[in-house]
């Protein structure tokens, strides 16, 4: 009897400790802006079992004007109610012709371009959380 409590005991404990694997590796994979390292493009890798809303702020401070905001929940989205100067969306695809290229890192915040047809439109700032280097 005691042998049996003892295998349901560790039965129990390794299906915790996978289902907590499984939680780090999914909070690793959370949505961020991946950058491709030969072009520097940023696409939004979005994880839609992670809730997500980001903003790209006009300066690396997030007290600046939001100029962009990518979130998963459609009454941030709908309408863009931030009135955000480039919209809100739910994925890079809505961008249309446009797409967000990396500069530089600036203190906490990675710059990036906002481009269309290879003309700059705007300087937008995304905390360093928000991105991630393609691997």
């Amino acid at each position: 009897m005691r042998f049996l409590l003892i295998l349901l005991f560790l039965s129990v404990n390794s299906s915790i400790f996978s289902q907590n694997d499984t939680i780090l590796k999914s909070d690793t994979n959370s949505t961020k802006l991946l950058i491709d390292k030969t072009d520097s493009i940023a696409s939004l890798f979005a994880n839609m079992q992670s809730d997500h809303n980001f903003f790209g702020y006009s300066q690396p401070d997030s007290n600046s004007t939001k100029l962009i905001l990518f979130s998963i929940y459609t009454n941030q989205v709908k309408d863009n109610p931030h009135h955000c100067k480039y919209g809100a969306h739910y994925s890079d695809t809505s961008l249309e012709k446009k797409h967000l290229k990396f500069i530089c890192y600036s203190k906490n915040y990675g710059q990036f371009k906002l481009m269309e047809n290879k003309k700059e439109i705007a300087v937008i700032y995304f905390k360093n959380q928000n991105f991630k280097f393609d691997e």
